[in-house]
């Protein structure tokens, strides 16, 4: 069995993750199913602000740890709170489709399209959620394998 594909039948196993979700150049499909929550980090010497937040990948069906941008947010929020598209919270009702132009670059540009209907998350799908566990508890081993001892500050501000 080549690397790929022992890889592949470990993740479809869940045995391991596939890791953080990254959105790829052009159309991505995925569900925020949990979050989000405030993320500050230091990135190159930087200060940048993100969103924490778990989504299901439709590429693969797993649920990732996902770090949105900021401009995504404002998006989603404009969804949530249109006549059309407005939801409660998380998991959301409907999945999206992010596409991105100039990915991985920091001039990358993102736009975001809704489904036009609801579908209900199935119960494998709720069971992965379930198996990532909380949001919270990623942030913090995130932020102790990078050595940031650092909690959130509620009162920073945070860009708009």
């Amino acid at each position: 069995m080549s690397f790929a594909d022992a890889i592949k039948q470990a993740e479809k196993e869940g045995q391991v993750g596939s890791g953080v979700f990254k959105p790829q150049e052009g159309k991505n499909a995925l569900r925020i199913v949990a979050g989000p929550i405030p993320h500050q980090e230091t990135y190159q010497g930087e200060p940048r602000f993100k969103w924490l937040v778990a989504v299901i990948d439709r590429k693969d069906g797993q649920v990732k740890p996902w770090f949105m941008p900021h401009t995504i947010a404002k998006m989603i929020r404009d969804y949530q709170t249109s006549d059309d598209y407005a939801f409660t919270g998380t998991p959301m009702p409907y999945d999206i489709t992010l596409t991105a132009t100039g990915a991985g670059t920091r001039d990358v540009e993102y736009s975001v399209q809704p489904a036009r209907k609801n579908t209900p998350i199935t119960a494998d799908e709720q069971n992965a959620i379930d198996k990532l566990g909380p949001l919270a508890d990623f942030q913090r081993k995130i932020r102790e394998k990078r050595g940031e001892d650092k909690a959130f500050d509620p009162d920073a501000e945070i860009p708009l």
